[in-house]
């Protein structure tokens, strides 16, 4: 029998289905996770179906009982990227912001691998003097400044 997302809390044991991972870094039901093999999708898919997982960004998945948190969001952002990439557009106002997840991701400084990522990904330069923050491991585009107002007139009374 399978573990199921629901026991993970509690027996804290990793699924048959999910890959094995150093002992140095200790299985997290929280944090998100990328199925890649069929197997993976196809159990992912039915833990989805049951309520058991939920969707974070394209096949990226976490515990029903996980937040929506900026660094859930990054984690699962940073599991569809390749290394060095930063996260540029919809996909860092999303990482920055939550809402609708995007269902393309545009980088900079990075090649694409020709594996599949599970999302869209499309390369483009890095636009000129942009400001890059690492939020929770994750190269991303720093908010564009806020427009700054002048001062209303002032009141008379």
């Amino acid at each position: 029998m399978m573990n199921t997302p629901a026991s993970w809390a509690t027996t804290r044991r990793r699924p048959s289905w999910l890959p094995a991972a150093p002992e140095d870094d200790p299985f997290d039901p929280g944090a998100p996770w990328r199925p890649v093999t069929r197997a993976e999708l196809v159990a992912a898919a039915a833990d989805v179906r049951d309520g058991l997982l939920r969707r974070v960004l394209g096949p990226v998945v976490v515990s029903r009982g996980s937040p929506d948190s900026l660094g859930v969001r990054a984690a699962a952002a940073r599991l569809c990227l390749p290394p060095g990439a930063v996260l540029l557009g919809d996909g860092a106002r999303w990482v920055r912001e939550g809402g609708a997840p995007p269902t393309r991701l545009e980088v900079s400084g990075a090649r694409i691998a020709p594996r599949d990522r599970g999302i869209p990904v499309r390369v483009r330069p890095l636009p000129p003097q942009a400001e890059v923050v690492v939020v929770a491991g994750l190269r991303l585009l720093a908010a564009p400044p806020s427009p700054v107002r002048p001062p209303g007139p002032a009141q008379v009374r």
